[in-house]
């Protein structure tokens, strides 16, 4: 499988990435800076273009393209108006002169300009899309995208992704390690408040409500995790038998080290740790904990409930297989062995 990877956006961290890619990361992928409109995911460290520019040239000596993410799932109607398909023409322009080679994108009017106005620039259509039946997946399609970033909810329905795989030639990918909770009922919500989160609103906020949620329910029922949609690098030999293309390392929010530990265990198909070590969800609890880590679910010892996992109906509330299981396979986290965290 060729690797997308997460970058934070500075060029002494993605100079570090590259260098311990050994030239096998196909892709690249960072926000753009935006004063308007934020993303889909909570937001980092917007490049801008003179920065992007050198960027993509620093990637291209490594042998490996730059995409840039413009993921914004909502922008409360403004697409409609002239003003905003100016700027973002004037957008699409700016990422032409910076030499990029693709742009991922979630809402559909904004691909159907890009391929209008510049069919030479690739576009990925965002994991916001929730490409789930074949409807959506032939309604991309005829808009002349390349490449479709599938649910993260499908990656353990191996028959539903054999299928959308039959019905189209467009490239497909799957995004490896997300712990979000299986279809949760806040995402909507939660892609739109990030999308309309530009600086003014960030200002008069107390921080974000559903990371905040989020953050308590993992603390309270730890479990949950393994009803997630992780895809541990041990296991991506299903995907390629499907014929998934491409493999999405996420983590833009996260430091370069913990990117680099996720990128060595997927390129090598094996982590010997804490699976959570891999899991954007879990970074605050894993690099960023002052003392140790609450959690340590040991990766090895998970693969013989694998068969397990993929077969799962996912009635949760009448299961309670991942709680007995987490509590016979989670123990105590050893010591942090003072790994240095490059920004």
């Amino acid at each position: 499988m060729k690797i997308l990877l997460a970058l934070r956006g500075n060029l002494p961290s993605t100079e570090a990435i590259l260098k311990q890619a050994r030239h096998k990361v196909e892709e690249i992928y960072l926000s753009v800076l935006n004063s308007r409109y934020s993303s889909g995911r909570t937001y980092v460290h917007g490049v801008d273009f003179p920065e992007l520019k050198q960027i993509r040239e620093l990637a291209e000596a490594y042998g490996t393209r730059t995409l840039a993410a413009f993921n914004t799932p909502c922008f409360g109607g403004k697409e409609t108006t002239p003003q905003f398909r100016e700027e973002f023409l004037n957008f699409l322009a700016r990422l032409k002169t910076a030499g990029i080679s693709g742009l991922i994108l979630t809402h559909p009017l904004l691909i159907k300009l890009a391929r209008e106005t510049h069919p030479e620039i690739q576009v990925i259509v965002s994991v916001f899309t929730e490409i789930d039946s074949l409807e959506k997946l032939k309604f991309y399609e005829n808009l002349g995208v390349s490449r479709l970033t599938l649910p993260h909810e499908l990656n353990r329905d191996p028959e539903k992704l054999k299928r959308l795989r039959e019905a189209t030639r467009l490239e497909l990918e799957v995004i490896a390690n997300l712990a979000c909770v299986h279809y949760c009922t806040r995402a909507d919500a939660h892609c739109r408040y990030v999308g309309h989160s530009n600086a003014e609103i960030l200002a008069r906020s107390a921080g974000d409500y559903y990371i905040n949620w989020c953050d308590a329910f993992r603390l309270n029922q730890p479990w949950e995790v393994l009803s997630t949609n992780f895809i541990r690098p041990e296991d991506l030999g299903r995907y390629e038998a499907i014929g998934i293309e491409y493999l999405k390392i996420a983590g833009r929010a996260t430091s370069t080290s913990w990117l680099l530990r996720a990128l060595t265990a997927y390129q090598e198909r094996s982590y010997a740790g804490n699976l959570l070590d891999l899991l954007t969800q879990f970074y605050p609890y894993t690099d960023r904990s002052s003392s140790h880590p609450p959690f340590y679910l040991p990766n090895p010892e998970l693969t013989p409930y694998m068969d397990y996992l993929y077969q799962c109906t996912k009635r949760c509330w009448e299961c309670d297989w991942c709680r007995r299981t987490f509590e016979q396979l989670s123990r105590k986290a050893p010591k942090p062995t003072g790994m240095v965290t490059l920004q």
